[in-house]
């Protein structure tokens, strides 16, 4: 599905802008800096890891449940006796359940996708506030406040 391949491919970017402010924030925390722009970055810290927890959830594994065609031909066979040999029968039996079974792993992916979706946005507001945050502090240190 093309939506869960864009939802990856975000994913993935936005792993690496939270893993280059984690190591900005770490850089940060190691310099000398007041006490409230520590704080501040202790902050970003918890931020960037609620980040990567919702990303690592994005990114997971997951199994589409549904019929195997390896089970067709014996499902074929139980459909023949049922209907006593009469093939259009089976046919439209198979078809029926076949594409049945098709929209009911679409609508569990289209589900599957749309909350991973809505994890990113919340993972992008999340990045996006420790960034402003990272921001604050470089701000500071450059005019030499706080």
């Amino acid at each position: 599905m093309q939506q869960a391949d864009a939802i990856d491919v975000k994913s993935s970017v936005m792993v690496v802008a939270v893993t280059f402010l984690a190591g900005q924030s770490t850089f940060l925390l190691s310099r000398q800096i007041g006490s409230i722009l520590k704080w501040e970055q202790v902050s970003s810290i918890a931020i960037q890891i609620a980040a990567g927890v919702l990303l690592g959830i994005i990114l997971g594994v997951y199994t589409y449940h549904g019929e195997r065609t390896e089970k067709y031909p014996g499902w074929r066979n139980e459909l023949t006796n049922f209907h006593q040999g009469k093939d259009e029968e089976v046919t439209k039996d198979m078809l029926t359940g076949i594409i049945g079974g098709m929209a009911d792993r679409c609508k569990e992916a289209f589900t599957t996708n749309d909350r991973k979706a809505g994890l990113l946005v919340w993972a992008y507001k999340l990045t996006a506030f420790a960034f402003f945050l990272n921001l604050c502090v470089l701000i500071c240190q450059l005019c030499k406040w706080l």
